[in-house]
Order: structure tokens, then C-alpha cells, then sequence
């Protein structure tokens, strides 16, 4: 329930401000960004839960990924219409101000960006003194 209601703010926020489709593998990228702004900014209370794989092509949630996977359509674009929204209550504040402001910052910083350069981007990032946490945990 928390991947949905999570990635639920981030297809509003994007869906709200972009003309551009959103595709599934642009909507993985976008939630671990904002994912991470989370844990940064110490909400990690609020996304508890929210876990996140290696694969080829970057950080996947591997819930989201099942749900909004299309076999046939491999380009297929994810929007407010997706029926697993649904059930969202949309009046329901699931989450803090915070964390909905947070994400809607990492969706306009991150939102501008190809899926391509997302991928780039998570393979190529350096945190600190640390190494690339997506280079650390894949294996081909």
C-alpha cells in the first residue's frame, strides 16, 4: 500500500506539471530520487517499507514494477487513470507536507530529465566519501 500511495504523489506531481510521458522506467528513477531526498531529510519514518532492488538499468521497485508493468507495451505511459489508483483516497494526507513538498522538488528537478539520463545518472552517481550504492549491490 505504501509503494502505490507513494508513487500515487509522484504521478500527480509529474502528471501536474509535464506534458511528457511518464513511463515505468522513468517512474522507478523518480521514486528512488525521491526516495532518497526522504531518508536525506529524515523522513524515513514515512517510507518505511518502500524497499529497492539492483538491476541493469538502475534502482526498481521491484511492487511497482510488477504492478505497472505492460508485456505488451513495454513504452507504456503511467497516469492518474491506471487502475490501481483507484482505491487512492484522494483527500486522504497519507503523508506529511514535507514529504509531498520534497517530492514535488525531486519531480521538478528530476522530472526534466530522460529516462536515459536517469539511468545515467543513478549508475554514474557519487555520494560524498562514499561509492555508488548501485554499482556496490549489482551484479550482472
Amino acid at each position: 500500500m505504501i509503494d502505490i500511495q507513494f508513487v500515487y504523489e509522484i504521478v500527480k506531481k509529474y502528471n501536474t506539471d509535464s506534458k511528457k510521458d511518464l513511463t515505468l522506467l522513468k517512474l522507478q528513477k523518480l521514486s528512488y530520487y525521491c526516495f532518497g531526498a526522504a531518508l536525506a531529510y529524515d523522513l524515513d519514518n514515512e517510507v518505511n517499507g518502500i524497499e529497492f532492488e539492483a538491476w541493469k538499468n538502475g534502482p526498481v521497485n521491484k511492487k511497482i514494477h510488477q504492478i505497472f508493468k505492460n508485456l505488451s507495451n513495454p513504452y507504456y505511459k503511467v497516469d492518474l487513470t491506471h487502475p490501481e489508483f483507484i482505491g487512492i483516497d484522494r483527500e486522504c494526507n497519507f503523508f506529511s507536507k514535507e514529504l509531498v513538498e520534497l517530492i514535488s522538488v525531486v519531480v521538478d528537478v528530476y522530472g526534466r530529465l530522460s529516462p536515459r539520463s536517469l539511468v545515467k545518472e543513478t549508475h554514474e552517481e557519487n555520494l560524498e566519501d562514499q561509492d555508488n550504492p548501485w554499482i556496490k549491490t549489482y551484479r550482472n
